[in-house]
């Protein structure tokens, strides 16, 4: 596990506010970015989310 996943994994579990995970986003340059972007779709693909979770995900505001 990579250091960027990590940090990934600890705001998925509550354990990194949102600001934070934005900041640390920003600290990277635009193809750095579009890794992490990329990474964060597998992720997100692994996990199966249901309807209703892709709902509430694009409902939040954070």
């Amino acid at each position: 596990m990579t250091a960027i996943d990590i940090t990934i994994n600890k705001y998925a579990q509550g354990k990194l506010p949102y600001a934070d995970i934005m900041n640390w986003f920003d600290t990277f340059s635009l193809s750095e970015q579009k890794v992490i972007i990329e990474k964060l779709a597998f992720f997100i693909q692994q996990a199966h989310p249901t309807e209703d979770l892709i709902y509430q995900g694009k409902s939040s505001p954070h």
